[in-house]
């Protein structure tokens, strides 16, 4: 069984030993290092000298995986920059553009280039890859081999998935792409071109000769005189044949070429004959044509004489430019084939052909891929090609193409560039061919790709480590698939790489031979023979673990020299790069695993000896450590083999690595120490007594380091940065170590390990923020917070931890006089506080424990008062810093948290969802012991001495700063999260149940908190007004800071009722509005807080905070639909307290408007900053809309609305059948059952049953009668009958009822009834307040009509949209009145006056205003002359602007008044354009206007044209189906005169 079990992760373990070496083999190698090193010294001229010093460059580029690109970034921006100082080296020759540059750079771009090319290919990174707009202009370059560098880097880019930079996007080079790809056109053939020497006259003449036409924009339309031909400028090869139309035709154009060079076209010798000729037809040519006019004079002539390799390249290129357009869409290459059918039939033929050269069947294979790689592969047309190609054939020209280049290599061919990049392009192909993702299709690639992989490993030749590692990564792939497996071990591969195993082994072996046994070890593997290796092994491991009955784990064990290999890999593992254990750990994992009947035979082997020799001495090397847990786990399965690792202590050893002085461990090495040791422990858990110890050990000495650390004076920067990773590193593996066993956790709590672990997060916080170390132990915290019984544990001893903290700093009276060793206690506490409030948000365990001793409340209280102490500390500092001019200090810069803005000297922590607070690491200059006891965590702290003075260097005190704003952050998180546990750690439940106990009593003290908080904010009256406004903003704070996010949850939009009603039986929001009203009256009434100065802006800040908090708490919906209402109404519905969410929101709203009505008729409120004035209009909104709606609902019969339950409150919980039949079942009564279920208030068994049997003594409550159908019936025609009742009887029913008593005037009954005056009466002030404004008269507009009781009162008054719209009007004919002076005054208060109408018409409920709006001529009027001064005043300032050199004058806002103005009049018009209900008669139509009895005598009117622009106007204004909005024909003409004239 224990078999099985090992066999089923043996897929998952197979690699183990090699994963982790692909992650670090994306560092560069020694020699890419030395490489950079010499690109970074060079100067910019020198780059392409020291690339061509490289011998070898896919020696080089050879790696185990692909590396990372960030380490090249800094060489390629070097590379972009050296071809962009060419080009500007240029530029004094040629001022052109990039399609007009030719360069001439060869030798050095072609080095430049490929060596970024094999940058791209050989790295991957998210981030950008070449600036292509660096060396786009190198198509240009009459050198076919610059050209194919450049689309080689295009190529992979595309293939490595990489995105690109801003500019350019590689689509703008389509154009070019499409020009390259059709070369030079369907004469010569592709497969005539790189297989002949001489070619046919037709061929020579087709190619010799050109012929293009494009249209120009700039053509010379008078030259065209109706002539066939005409000759434009003084090229005799551009003719024009029509309007824009121009053609160029050069029959010879070789011998045009010399005639332009004898001629002296260019300035300079020209190493190209074609250059003389292309700058002499540029002026000619349009910019979009050049390049292909260029390719076809680069290309001409070369079929005359020998230039077969240059058409090889032109080859090369044509085939890579149609695979760029094939990865950039299969559109492309559709597009192309269509205009190019017949390149479609000649590429078939490259690949029958034995004739053509490999560099160019490499392009055409990466063609291929790339043509599978898309979707054309899918399409009719890419179907037909591959097949013709042979892609899907078992005996294709492909398959042959596979088996040819493998024979080539058995026969003793040569790894040249050329063979090395077929073979590239064979494996690519095979890789992305379809038979790889569907095995079943036998089309013999497999079979031929497996033969030159074997090939390549008999022929063994030199330099072929690149092309071996794209062979042995195919064969990897092929491992993967059960009929490939079977195949390749069939085929003989599995020993041949047995064989190149050994052979590299010897080579080692010959080495040390030669060197001697005293000589120092040196790696001896180059870069590519380590990749080879890497990859190698991995190919023998997956073939081991394949569980193959050809290659079993013994066999392979039994192969000659193998165990041998091993051996030497394991005792000599420097040797191999450090690599030989992890090698050969690799191979052996596979073996154990494979079948662990080997196990004795790896023990009589020495294995076992060696392995734990390798423990003994295990080193802090990742190489060695990440195998060893899988291999001692595979030791493990003996008895014989359980017994030796349990003498050796491995736990021990492998946790001695982590606080070894020497140690250079990361956090990745950690996580995966921790998550092998972890498997090893679940698969022998005899191990777990040993693992204990080690992990207690661990933390222990952990603790001590860190200690140490901190107890240096001054602190030593390398000995901090090394305690700190010892850290990180113990609590990632103690965090993957503890993972998913509980009984390992429980054991660990049992051992004091909750205790030690706070202890070192004590030692910690001496040395960095919150944000540094609490993050990483959080992981370890959260993995025991899921055992209850650690999550109990932990919740004790963190609240021990932060009384005596608390304890130990005492209490705070002056920020000034707190000591160094009382810092240490508070960067301990607030690291403390920030590792509770994390763990509030994990569930309800915590919210239980924070009820029991010592209970939260014992830990508010204290740290309430030390935080007022620090936050008004922290507020007069910041207050006076405003007070004076910034000067260049020393000090950090201030930032901000908790919605605060911090002093200049503090650095401020930030906050994050964990709770968590940064600060400025920066440590106490001495160290303290205090008088008090501090807690077991953390009993250390503080060393024994004299108490020192508090530090006065202007350094320790920023720092001492920047520890208070930490605990203030550090404290802030966690009331925060204990309101989020109150959400989170029931949210399910809140629909069903009731709240608990616990969360009443945490809102309770919440409650208390908030007020606390509150009444310390006493703005007074005296000098320190400034002060106080500061420091109140702090508390109150903003939407996620302060006070503010106690009671208000922004995300969800919801509050926080639980401790909202607490403060409400407290007085406390009596008290908030106590102090808003203070705040308002006092920036009203005092003229000082009038004038710009630091204390006006403290008090603006303030009310804003104190409004915005009043905002959210007048919204009546927050309140009834949070779900912690649902929960209070769930409990009174099992009998609890009785709770009315609207009853309760409306009583806020009540306390808030008499508030509001002692403000709102203040004569300076419209002189207030325009922000608070809107906050103050959107307070009175949300509560009018409440109100209004509450008036809107309807009442029937004698029924009056208290008699009616609220909207929000939920049905009486109905127990369900099923639970009252199943108790009913257990013997309870029905009626016991009943009143159970009802009580708890969910169907819960469990807990009905215990109420049950508690309320034994009491009698049942009686069941309610159930009516029979007929008596339901007759209720029903009863109370039709009531409804029947008509009007008068009513009446007369009610005049017999007594008159109810008056009723208590509601305080929203007063803003309703004086909101309009008040609104309109506001808006005369100076303020622009349209927009707050507006949202409350449409607010009013949308007031129901008034119900039938009071509809002859109703009658009297006038509706409020029309009181709105004739209050409108008024204004706005106020203001035209100042338009009609000379010169007409364009004013904000005229826009203003324009604005609120379109702001209030616009809505879809004032339609009914719209429209009486739009049948009232004065509005029309009014707009109309509007429009006539806005007209003069653009025209006036238009002659400025042209009298004054096209400068106006004035400011940019003056400037844009008159059009914002124009803008709205506009809007307007069209709005009462569309509101008009009917045209009246006397209107006439836009196509009567010019046929009207008044226009007579101006004889007959002119025709339309298109010349005409008042019939252009007429037109487009005045359709024949648009409604006319003018009620006269003179206005009409006015408007289309004025638009004319605009």
């Amino acid at each position: 069984s224990r078999i099985r079990l090992v066999t089923k992760y043996v897929f998952m373990a197979r690699n183990k030993a090699l994963s982790f070496l692909h992650k670090r083999a994306k560092e560069p190698s020694p020699q890419q290092k030395e490489l950079i090193s010499k690109l970074q010294e060079c100067d910019l001229q020198a780059v392409p000298r020291v690339l061509q010093e490289v011998e070898d460059w896919r020696a080089l580029f050879t790696g185990v995986t692909k590396g990372d690109y960030s380490f090249w970034a800094d060489v390629v921006t070097k590379c972009e920059s050296y071809f962009v100082a060419y080009r500007e080296s240029q530029k004094p020759l040629t001022e052109c553009e990039d399609q007009d540059f030719i360069p001439y750079l060869h030798e050095e771009a072609v080095t430049v280039l490929t060596f970024l090319g094999y940058i791209v290919d050989s790295t991957k990174s998210k981030s950008p890859g070449c600036n292509i707009s660096c060396f786009r202009w190198l198509l240009n370059s009459p050198y076919p081999d610059v050209i194919f560098a450049v689309l080689h880097i295009l190529h992979c880019q595309l293939s490595q998935k990489l995105s690109y930079r801003p500019t350019p996007d590689i689509s703008s080079l389509k154009t070019v792409l499409f020009s390259l790809a059709g070369g030079w056109g369907p004469c010569p053939t592709m497969v005539d071109a790189c297989s002949k020497e001489t070619f046919s006259a037709e061929d020579i003449c087709a190619v010799n000769s050109l012929r293009l036409e494009f249209y120009s924009e700039k053509a010379d339309q008078t030259s065209y005189e109706g002539s066939s031909s005409s000759t434009t400028g003084s090229s005799p090869f551009v003719t024009q044949r029509s309007p824009g139309l121009s053609v160029v035709e050069i029959g010879d154009v070789g011998g045009a070429c010399e005639a332009a060079t004898v001629a002296g076209g260019i300035p300079g010798n020209s190493p190209h004959l074609g250059a003389a000729l292309m700058h002499s037809l540029a002026r000619h040519v349009p910019a979009q044509h050049r390049f292909a006019l260029w390719l076809r004079v680069r290309v001409a002539g070369l079929f005359k004489g020998a230039h077969g390799e240059e058409i090889r390249w032109w080859s090369r290129c044509r085939l890579l430019a149609l695979s760029i357009l094939a990865l950039l869409g299969s559109d492309n290459v559709s597009v192309f084939f269509l205009y190019n059918s017949s390149f479609l039939s000649d590429l078939p033929h490259l690949f029958q052909s034995g004739s053509i050269p490999q560099d160019v069947l490499t392009s055409a294979l990466f063609l291929v891929s790339s043509l599978i790689s898309c979707d054309f592969a899918r399409q009719l047309q890419g179907h037909e090609l591959l097949s013709a190609i042979g892609v899907e054939s078992s005996r294709g020209s492909l398959v042959a193409l596979f088996t040819l280049s493998a024979e080539r290599l058995q026969q003793g061919g040569v790894m040249d560039d050329s063979t090395h990049s077929l073979f590239q392009a064979l494996f690519t192909f095979a890789t992305a061919s379809p038979a790889l993702s569907d095995p079943h299709s036998s089309n013999g690639y497999m079979s031929a790709a497996l033969a030159a992989i074997m090939a390549l490993l008999t022929a063994r030749l030199r330099n072929s480590e690149m092309t071996l590692c794209f062979a042995l990564s195919l064969l990897e792939q092929l491992m993967e698939h059960t009929e490939y497996r079977q195949q390749a071990v069939e085929s003989g591969v599995f020993p041949l790489c047995i064989e190149y195993m050994k052979d590299e082994v010897s080579k080692v072996k010959a080495h040390l031979e030669q060197s001697g046994e005293g000589a120092r070890v040196v790696p001896v593997l180059t870069s590519a023979r380590e990749a080879v290796l890497v990859k190698l092994f991995r190919v023998i491991s997956a073939t081991i673990a394949s569980n193959l009955e050809s290659v079993r784990p013994k066999d392979v064990l039994g192969m000659e020299g193998v165990s041998d290999c091993l051996r030497h890999l394991i005792m000599h593992s420097a040797t191999y790069n450090g690599l030989g254990f992890c090698l050969a750990s690799s191979v052996l994992i596979s073996l154990m695993n494979g079948d662990p009947t080997v196990l004795p035979t790896l023990y009589d082997a020495g294995f076992t000896t060696l392995i734990l020799e390798k423990l003994e001495d295990c080193q802090p090397d990742y190489k060695v450590l990440l195998p060893l847990p899988s291999l001692l786990s595979g030791l493990c399965l003996n008895a014989r083999g359980l017994e030796e690792v349990k003498k050796a202590h491995p736990f021990s050893k492998l946790m001695q690595t982590v606080t070894s002085s020497a140690s250079s461990m990361d956090l990745e090495v950690g996580q995966i120490l921790g998550q092998e040791t972890n498997e090893l422990l679940r698969h022998h858990p005899s191990l777990k007594e040993e693992c204990l110890t080690a992990i207690t050990s661990l933390v222990e000495k952990t603790t001590a380091t860190v200690g140490s650390a901190a107890a240096t004076s001054p602190k030593d920067e390398a000995a901090v940065k090394a305690a700190l990773t010892q850290y990180n590193v113990t609590a990632k593996v103690l965090a993957h170590l503890l993972a998913g066993s509980q009984d390992l956790a429980k054991q660990f709590q049992a051992h004091n390990g909750i205790r030690n672990l706070l202890a070192l997060s004590c030692k910690a916080a001496l040395l960095t923020a919150p944000s540094g170390h609490v993050p990483i132990l959080l992981d370890v915290l959260r993995v025991l917070v899921n055992t209850p019984s650690c999550a109990v544990a932990l919740h004790k001893e963190l609240k021990e931890s932060v009384v005596a903290e608390l304890a130990a700093v005492g209490q705070l009276e002056e920020v000034s006089s707190i000591s160094a060793a009382q810092h240490e206690h508070i960067r301990v506490l607030a690291s403390l506080l920030v590792i509770l409030a994390s763990l509030y948000v994990t569930g309800n365990t915590f919210l239980v424990e924070c009820t029991k001793p010592p209970k939260v409340k014992d830990i508010l209280i204290p740290l309430i008062k030390m935080d007022c102490v620090i936050r008004r500390a922290l507020a007069v500092a910041r207050f006076h810093e405003s007070q004076s001019p910034p000067v260049s200090t020393a000090t950090p810069a201030a930032t901000q948290t908790d919605g605060e803005a911090a002093p200049p000297a503090v650095t401020a922590p930030s906050s994050s969802s964990e709770g968590d607070a940064a600060g400025t690491v920066s440590a106490p200059v001495s160290r303290e012991s205090s008088a008090s006891q501090p807690s077991p965590a953390s009993s250390s702290v503080a060393s024994a001495g004299p108490q020192e003075e508090t530090p006065k260097d202007p350094s320790d005190k920023a720092s001492g700063l920047d520890n208070l704003k930490t605990l203030s952050s550090s404290f802030h998180n966690y009331k925060e999260n204990l309101c989020k546990a109150l959400f989170l750690g029931r949210r399910d439940e809140y629909s069903t149940q009731a709240p608990s106990r616990q969360a009443k009593e945490i809102a309770n003290d919440l409650a208390r908190l908030w007020i606390t908080y509150l009444e310390s904010c006493d703005v007074g009256s005296g000098e320190d007004f400034g002060e106080r406004c500061a420091y109140t903003e702090s508390i109150l704070g903003t939407s996620h800071s302060g006070i503010h996010s106690l009671l208000i949850d922004e995300r969800r939009g919801s509050c926080n009722t639980f401790v909202l009603r607490e403060v409400v039986r407290e007085k406390g929001f009596e008290k908030l509005l106590v102090l808003y009203q203070n705040l308002m009256m006092r920036m009203l009434d005092d003229p000082d807080l009038r004038k710009p100065s630091p204390t006006t802006k403290a008090a603006e800040r303030a009310l804003m905070a104190a409004s915005h908090l009043l905002v959210r708490l007048s919204d009546k919906d927050a309140v009834i639909n949070s779900p912690m209402t649902a929960a209070l109404f769930v409990e009174q519905s099992a009998g609890g307290a009785a709770f009315d969410a609207a009853e309760f929101a409306q009583q806020l709203q009540t306390s808030i408007s008499r508030t509001l009505t002692q403000v709102w008729k203040h004569p300076r409120l419209g002189e207030l900053p325009l922000d608070l004035v809107n906050k103050f209009l959107e307070t009175v909104a949300r509560v009018l809309s409440s109100f209004l709606r509450e008036q809107a609902q309807p009442t029937s019969g004698a029924k009056g609305r208290e008699d009616r339950p609220s909207a929000a409150v939920p049905p009486r919980f109905q127990p369900s059948e099923e639970c009252v039949t199943q108790l009913t079942d257990m013997g309870f009564p029905r009626e016991r059952v009943v009143q159970a279920l009802t009580a708890i208030g969910s169907n819960n068994t469990n807990l009905a049953t215990d109420w049950i049997l508690t309320h034994m003594d009491e009698e049942p409550e009686p069941l309610p009668e159930v009516e029979d159908e007929e008596s339901i019936l007759r209720r029903a025609i009863a109370m039709s009958l009531e409804q029947a009742e008509t009007p008068q009887e009513q009446q007369e029913e009610a005049k017999d009822k007594p008159e109810d008593p008056a009723p208590v005037t509601d305080p929203r009954a007063v803003l309703a009834k004086e909101a309009l005056d008040w609104a309109f009466a506001l808006l005369e002030g100076p303020k622009r307040l349209e927009h707050g404004c507006a949202d409350l008269l449409n607010l009013l507009c949308a007031t129901p009509s008034a119900t039938p009781a009071d509809a002859a009162a109703a009658s009297v008054q006038p509706k409020p949209q029309a009181k709105v719209l004739a209050k409108l009007l008024e204004a706005l004919r106020r203001q035209v009145r100042q338009v009609e002076g000379q010169p007409p005054q364009l004013t904000p208060e005229l826009k203003g006056a324009l604005q609120l109408p379109w702001l209030l018409l616009s809505q879809p409920g004032n339609s009914a205003m719209a429209t009486e709006a739009a049948s009232t001529p004065a509005v029309v009027e009014d707009i109309l002359l509007v429009l006539e001064a806005v007209a003069l005043a653009l025209a006036k300032r238009s002659g400025e602007a042209s009298g004054e050199g096209g400068q106006p004058q004035g400011s940019d806002a003056a400037s844009t008044v008159p059009t914002e103005i124009l803008t709205l009049c506009l809007s307007l018009l069209h709005l009462l354009s569309a509101n008009r209900k009917e045209a009246p008669p006397a209107v006439a139509s836009s196509s009567e206007l010019n046929s009207k009895d008044g226009d007579k005598d101006k004889g007959p009117e002119p025709r339309m044209t298109e010349e005409d622009p008042s019939s252009s106007w007429r037109a487009v204004l005045l359709p024949e189906d648009t409604g006319n909005p003018f009620p006269e024909p003179s206005s009409a003409r006015r408007f289309v005169d004025l638009c004319t004239q605009l």
